[in-house]
């Protein structure tokens, strides 16, 4: 039962955290993801809102092993770092998609 609950914490640390990178990522169909990242700051402050209720989810005692069943802490540093394959795949897959599109831009 924890190791369903510590694979849970990750899948949800890394779908937070994928999110969060793919509304970078996403922002242009050809542009790479570091043209104007600073450019929205009501993207900023969303951003900054996911991570906080990320943190408070995964972290906060009685609110994430009793109600969402996680456990932000018990799967320790090993859990964390493995929840970055998410996001870092979902940045080189987006940016790849995008030299394709600008290739096909370029051809139009």
């Amino acid at each position: 039962d924890s190791k369903l609950m510590d694979a849970r914490t990750v899948a949800f640390i890394s779908l937070v955290w994928s999110e969060n990178i793919r509304s970078y990522t996403s922002r242009s169909f050809d542009k790479p993801v570091w043209h104007d990242i600073l450019g929205n700051k009501n993207m900023q402050k969303a951003i900054v809102l996911a991570q906080i209720c990320l943190y408070v989810a995964v972290l906060v005692p009685v609110f994430s092993d009793k109600i969402l069943q996680l456990r932000g802490v018990a799967v320790g540093a090993f859990g964390w770092l493995l929840a970055l394959a998410g996001p870092f795949g979902c940045l080189v897959l987006c940016e790849l998609c995008k030299l394709i599109t600008a290739f096909q831009v370029r051809q139009y």
